[in-house]
């Protein structure tokens, strides 16, 4: 389990690495194409009744949140920003306080985050997105004789994930307010069981304190130089560890076998991509789950597993791609279907990751493998290289 700590860690250090060749770009940077900025950020809201382990008398009605972030935010100097729609980038912690801490926890994440405007209404006022992407710990995790009620959080740590519309009022050429909605979910990505997750809505208020203001308007941003379009097969492979439920031999109850089992994968995507937004396509994943018809024999504490034969641990997949392009990464997601099937999980399969280019045709990526819209497989890393032709 260390190994996928470890790997997260990883990615996130990865994107604070370029988060930090960038802040040394800016300093060097004598066009000043960036602002610094500190904003703090109140939520308070509810835990979704998504799951059995947060309704009924389980239920957390409430929890608040308070968030300290740094970045950087575009002037308008580049035809970049008015592509991705004035970008701001940097790092945040984030404090939770739930009303049921006594099993749950405090979490506290360290978190990247990202947002751009989706629309300008006026000089002063605009619409705009923010995501969130953090590794998150302090929790209280399940423990089947201390820890019973907690079945959404199976580790010590989970991933935090966050989405927020918002509206952004600039008050004066260093302070901004600005008020949205926020839904996020905390999971391990099915890494430790049990993970049924945390899924949260809240409002937020946050005040912006920009360093120094900006010398150009973003609505005088100069005009991009003429897409190209082309074609892109992406060709990767992909690593992770996940656990599986059982059932208990004494009752139908499920629960959790604390056993790693190996997952790795083969995958390649054919895209179309016609502008600077956006990439569509088809995607094929050839993966091998080494939980995949499995027998487990449990006697009191002991276990012991026995593998499958290596076909039967095997399936291949065909899914929907698509992906959407920010300034230095992309978001991507799949919806796909097991024509080879492992039988472990269902046949339907989603996809949703970050991906990022660590050079020109290399890239990594991080995401998590799910079934039912909800429910998480395996978290995993994925490194690989794109192959770019002319339409």
């Amino acid at each position: 389990m260390k190994r996928i700590i470890n790997r997260i860690i990883a990615v996130l250090f990865a994107a604070g690495l370029s988060l930090n060749a960038m802040g040394t770009e800016i300093q060097q940077d004598s066009t000043r194409n960036y602002i610094p900025f500190m904003q703090i950020k109140s939520a308070g809201g509810t835990v979704l009744p998504t799951t059995p382990i947060v309704r009924g008398n389980k239920r957390i009605p409430w929890f608040n949140a308070v968030s300290l972030q740094y970045g950087y935010a575009s002037t308008g100097r580049r035809w970049q920003d008015g592509v991705y729609g004035m970008p701001y980038m940097g790092v945040g912690l984030h404090l939770t306080d739930f009303s049921r801490n006594k099993d749950i926890g405090t979490p506290i994440t360290l978190y990247l985050f990202y947002g751009a405007e989706l629309k300008r209404l006026s000089p002063k006022l605009s619409i705009g997105y923010e995501g969130n992407l953090g590794y998150s710990f302090n929790w209280k995790p399940y423990d089947p004789a201390l820890n019973p009620e907690n079945g959404a959080i199976g580790a010590r740590w989970a991933v935090f994930i966050a989405v927020e519309p918002h509206l952004r009022w600039n008050i004066n050429p260093h302070l901004d307010l600005q008020a949205g909605v926020m839904l996020s979910h905390y999971s391990n990505g099915g890494t430790r069981k049990p993970n049924n997750g945390l899924n949260m809505f809240s409002p937020t208020l946050s005040l912006r304190y920009k360093f120094r203001q900006a010398d150009r308007q973003p609505w005088s941003i100069e005009k991009p130089p003429l897409f190209k379009k082309h074609f892109e097969h992406d060709i990767s492979v992909t690593a992770s560890l996940r656990q599986i439920m059982i059932h208990s031999e004494k009752s139908d109850v499920r629960r959790p076998l604390n056993y790693n089992f190996d997952v790795t994968g083969l995958n390649y995507n054919f895209c179309i991509v016609p502008n600077y937004n956006y990439k569509y396509g088809i995607s094929a994943h050839l993966v091998y789950d080494a939980s995949s018809h499995a027998e487990i024999e449990v006697d009191g504490d002991q276990q012991s597993v026995r593998l499958a034969p290596f076909h039967r641990r095997l399936s291949l997949g065909v899914a929907a791609y698509g992906e959407l392009v920010a300034e230095g990464f992309s978001l991507f997601a799949n919806l796909g279907y097991n024509v080879v099937h492992n039988q472990q999980d269902k046949r339907f399969y989603q996809i949703i990751g970050l991906k990022c280019y660590l050079k020109e045709n290399l890239y990594g990526t991080v995401g998590v493998n799910a079934s039912n819209l909800s429910s998480a497989k395996f978290l995993f890393l994925s490194l690989g290289y794109t192959i770019r032709s002319k339409r």
